[in-house]
């Protein structure tokens, strides 16, 4: 049995999460520690991990999956109940390679420790179809899972060699970096999954409508109550200009499916607004830079032409 490792007070935010990680504790050998549910900030990016696995040989990025419908795992593609939604093994990987950064950094001792990532799916979902070169990153956790982690080899690159990791260096470099997650909002109609990014102006969450579970992003833009009224006034203005703009040239050209922005805005009891935008299913350049993604010639000049 591994050792649950908690001096955050970490909560998963919903049974899928509270499943895996219990598994996990039940299945791993000893020498192992599960770390449920934290938050990481890091220069540019807040990270909201679902576990960290620390074993004698690997540390491992678990992003927690609870789906039953249909589900696909494809290269550059995710789609569930056929909805695009965010490419869960890549975003896994740069929250791993960030993980990675942060060991180090802390000390030379560190640095050879392997970060690997890990999508667990905490039921069988209906269909499930995985890409080939992604098969090594999904796991059922009622299947192979823990079989990965206790034998980790199969989670590197071929070729690739383990080395022993200082577990006790390796948590007390996680205990300095890590907070607690938020635990799951509602605002509206809608109920956030999961902390993309926060900063001064406020909070961006992928969520979900509560009736439909479409997924969508939401923007919580923080307007502080004690700033006087003509700056709280012009805050809100900004937040809600590229709502306004995209409403109104839907009314003059109709729907445009390349231009992606809100689709919904309301202002909460405390005064702070909240924009609804679909997902961007798309890489990003910086996603594809993180994944070391070499590009056609041709996609190269769409990029430079768009």
């Amino acid at each position: 049995v591994a050792t649950l490792w908690n001096p955050h007070r970490g909560k998963p935010v919903n049974g899928g999460e509270r499943r895996v990680v219990e598994v996990l504790v039940e299945c791993l050998p000893d020498d192992y520690y599960v770390i449920p549910s934290l938050l990481m900030y890091h220069k540019t990016d807040t990270d909201e991990i679902d576990a960290i696995v620390v074993g004698p040989q690997i540390v491992a990025v678990i992003e927690t999956k609870d789906y039953r419908g249909d589900v696909i795992f494809n290269v550059r593609s995710h789609r569930v109940d056929g909805e695009g939604r965010p490419e869960a093994v890549a975003k896994t990987l740069s929250k791993a390679k960030r993980v990675k950064g942060k060991l180090w950094d802390t000390a030379e001792a560190l640095r050879q420790v392997w970060v690997v990532h890990l999508v667990v799916l905490a039921r069988q979902p209906r269909n499930l179809h995985v890409d080939p070169a992604l098969e090594k990153w999904v796991s059922l956790i009622d299947s192979d899972a823990c079989q990965r982690l206790a034998d980790p080899k199969q989670l590197l690159v071929e070729g690739a060699e383990l080395t022993d990791v200082p577990v006790e260096q390796v948590l007390q470099a996680l205990d300095v970096h890590m907070r607690p997650r938020r635990g799951s909002e509602r605002f509206g109609a809608y109920r956030t999954t999961s902390l993309v990014k926060e900063d001064e102006t406020g909070r961006l969450y992928e969520a979900e409508e509560i009736v439909t579970e479409r997924p969508f992003m939401l923007r919580l833009h923080v307007i502080d109550p004690f700033l006087p009224k003509v700056e709280r006034e012009r805050k809100r203005e900004r937040a809600l200009r590229a709502y306004r703009i995209l409403t109104e040239l839907a009314e003059r050209v109709g729907h445009i499916p390349q231009v992606i922005g809100p689709v919904d805005t309301f202002t909460t009891e405390n005064g702070d607004v909240v924009t609804i935008s679909p997902l961007a299913i798309d890489p990003s350049l910086r996603d594809l830079h993180e994944e070391e993604t070499r590009l056609s010639e041709k996609e190269l000049l769409a990029v430079v032409r768009d």
